[in-house]
């Protein structure tokens, strides 16, 4: 009897001894698991906290050089190229500078300027570099980015195309840039923009009121920025640079809806942003894109970078390279076919089919735009600033310059720029031709002006224009070519030809509108016969042009008709006006034409540049 009661005595002694085991062993996981959640967590606070670190030493750099920018004079600005480098906050800071400077006739992009270069803008970018992250080993590295732009007073034509109203290119419009890599053959309107069938712009887009669209092929080598919506149902845009659209409409803000259609830079918005059939490497957004209000619906799409929305991202066969953050909302995928390779943070719900990395998935997180906020400003009107990462601004509206003929505009051709002032009545194929071509035998370059009847313009109907010197043509009626013209230098030397109606045009009225911003904008009375409106150029054709630079000038309408056939130059130099209609391929090489009576309107370059900070914004990438 006392054998079995100490069988059982040890038996029951052995059961015990096993859960105690058991018990530790459970302890022992529950301390491994705690231990290393708080070892994540220590690793991941550091983290951040040397980010912002960063963020701030980089973003001290930009405080630097814009304190350094005070007082100074534009030719005083490079003094600022030698600070490429310094410490903050015990992390490494490298500072790059990018400006845009214009010597008078053409506009390009330098590490610092030269002597002589006029600053128009000038980007600076902190990189900072933290040494190397304990518990992680590897160095942190933030940039941020700044534009400054100098109060440059109007007078400077640094546009290839300008428009006051609504501007359509279509049917093979080719506007080159003025060097290799200038990517300045800009086009500006005071409306919206349409790029149909087959353009090529080397330079950026902007409409200032309205819209952009890109329908069929368009590839644009710049920025493009609209005060609302950047539409491309092209099957094969290709913007090389950033989109901006301070459009607020919820569908959408930017819209991608084909494939083969790619933004190299990013896409910035206030309203919502979709992308269909848009996948890399032909297609999709090679930076961050960014709602400021509303949220990102996606189809076959791809995000190199990082995407920021306010309320909700809805995703089906799309990846995003870097991070998504919806501030509020929720982020929904269709299909298991989505995925996020960085972190993925809403403050709703995250759905369980999103392909990530388990440790980077946080939902139901509060979380905020990216720092810092812009500088606000007192009104728009005034600023050309992004606003990223707050409310996307629309582009500052950039009036009209007004070439006028008074008195003194004309001295300042004569007396100051050597032109001789000639005077005709005959407006007349014939005539017109015959004074062009100097049939006078004056010496030198010369100002021409046209006395037409009303309603007649200066004609160049199937004319032969040959330039012995510069020659600069004035019309208060327009200037109009029905059939083939023919453009060229005598000797080969490059040569100026000036086609202008001036501002101060009979019938030409300039006045504040609704939309203008307090600038005024001009109008012209359309009191002409068969057609014809006072004030208009037209022309049905460029058959052959040769070592001409021109400016086409006019308040009112430029209409052409035909293309230039290949075997002439493009067309070289500017358009200004009113109004533009291109009905057919327009192939233009970008080229700052000198008007010598804007001259006064230039700063000096001991003039103080008073810089002003455009925008900035935090790289993350």
């Amino acid at each position: 009897m006392m054998d079995r009661n100490r069988s059982w005595r040890e038996s029951d002694e052995g059961v015990a001894m096993v859960m105690v085991l058991g018990i530790m062993l459970v302890g022992a996981v529950i301390m491994t698991t705690v231990a290393a959640a708080t070892m994540f967590t220590v690793e991941r606070t550091q983290q951040t906290r040397v980010e912002e670190r960063a963020y701030a030493s980089a973003d001290a750099g930009i405080d630097l050089i814009f304190t350094s920018l005070e007082g100074l004079q534009y030719d005083e600005l490079s003094s600022i190229c030698s600070n490429n480098s310094l410490v903050m906050n015990g992390d490494d800071v490298a500072l790059a500078y990018e400006f845009t400077v214009s010597d008078g006739t053409t506009t390009s992009t330098k590490a610092c300027p030269g002597p002589g270069d006029l600053t128009t803008r000038l980007v600076v970018t902190a990189t900072a570099t933290t040494p190397p992250v304990v518990l992680d080993g590897d160095p942190v590295q933030r940039t941020v980015a700044a534009s400054f732009s100098p109060t440059i007073p109007p007078g400077i034509l640094d546009k290839a195309l300008f428009s006051e109203a609504t501007l359509t290119m279509r049917n093979n419009t080719d506007l080159l840039e003025s060097t290799v890599n200038a990517r300045d053959a800009h086009v500006y309107s005071n409306g919206g923009i349409t790029c149909s069938t087959n353009e090529h712009i080397e330079g950026s887009i902007v409409a200032a009121h309205g819209d952009v669209r890109l329908e069929n092929t368009c590839d644009i080598f710049s920025d493009v920025w609209a005060s609302g919506s950047v539409i491309i149902d092209s099957s094969g845009a290709d913007i090389d640079g950033n989109v901006y659209a301070a459009g607020d409409a919820a569908e959408w803000g930017i819209a991608i809806k084909n494939s083969g259609s790619r933004i190299t830079g990013s896409a910035l918005t206030n309203g919502g942003i979709l992308l269909q059939n848009s996948k890399a490497p032909q297609g999709g957004i090679g930076g961050i894109a960014f709602s400021f209000l509303h949220g990102f619906k996606s189809q076959q799409a791809t995000i190199d970078g990082s995407l920021y929305v306010q309320t909700g991202v809805e995703m089906e066969a799309t990846r995003i390279s870097k991070d998504v953050i919806v501030r509020s909302g929720n982020l929904s995928v269709r299909n298991n076919q989505a995925y996020v390779d960085g972190q993925a943070w809403a403050s709703g719900a995250i759905h369980p089919q999103l392909n990530i990395t388990p440790a980077n998935r946080h939902p139901g997180m509060a979380v905020g735009t990216p720092d810092p906020s812009n500088p606000s400003t007192a009104s728009a009107s005034f600023n050309d600033a992004v606003g990223y990462p707050s409310r996307i601004q629309a582009p500052r509206r950039v009036p009209m310059d007004q070439i006028t003929m008074t008195a003194a505009d004309i001295s300042r051709w004569t007396d100051d720029a050597g032109y001789t002032l000639v005077t005709a009545t005959d407006c007349s194929t014939a005539g017109s031709t015959a004074i062009v071509n100097n049939a006078g035998t004056v010496v030198g370059p010369r100002l021409i002006i046209f006395n037409c009847p009303p309603n007649t313009p200066v004609q160049f109907d199937n004319a032969n224009l040959v330039l012995t010197s510069d020659v600069a043509m004035v019309s208060n009626t327009g200037f109009r070519s029905r059939n083939d013209l023919r453009v060229r230098s005598a000797d080969g030397s490059e040569r100026l030809l000036y086609w202008i109606v001036p501002a101060d045009a009979p019938g030409v009225s300039w006045a504040t509108g609704t939309f203008t911003q307090g600038q005024e904008t001009p109008t012209c009375s359309d009191n002409g016969s068969d057609g014809w409106a006072d004030g208009s150029i037209w022309m049905a054709k460029f058959q052959n042009i040769q070592d001409v630079a021109q400016l086409i000038y006019t308040p009112c309408k430029f209409e052409s008709q035909n293309s230039i056939p290949a075997s002439s130059d493009p067309f070289k130099g500017q358009v200004y006006a009113g109004s533009l209609a291109q009905t057919n391929g327009w192939e233009q090489e970008m080229f700052s034409m000198p008007v010598p009576s804007l001259v006064t309107t230039v700063p000096d370059l001991d003039d103080e540049a008073d810089m002003r900070l455009s925008s900035r914004f935090d790289i993350r990438g």
